[in-house]
């Protein structure tokens, strides 16, 4: 595995970056979608259809302001733990 989550940041409402979410979630990674910025959004809403797209259909955990890089963090800790436990050598 090459990452342990995703965090689409835009996404047009067919583009290679909602593919690339499927893709995560058939593989167990998380996936974290970030709100837009709603001047963002108002100035350019089809770069943000498709993370409107992952949202409506509850696809992932929004991540909606600074406060949830500690739910982000708290989240992916165990999986590096785990990752980091497999990665050493046996030893006996």
């Amino acid at each position: 595995a090459l990452s342990l989550a995703m965090i689409p940041v835009q996404s047009g409402a067919k583009s290679g970056t909602l593919y690339a979410c499927k893709s995560a979630i058939e593989q167990g990674r998380l996936l974290f979608i970030p709100l837009p910025v709603p001047l963002d959004e108002n100035c350019y809403p089809d770069r943000y259809a498709g993370i409107r797209k992952l949202e409506k259909q509850g696809k992932g955990i929004l991540f909606t302001g600074k406060e949830d890089y500690t739910m982000l963090l708290d989240a992916l800790v165990p999986s590096v733990r785990k990752e980091q436990q497999e990665a050493l050598p046996l030893v006996g």
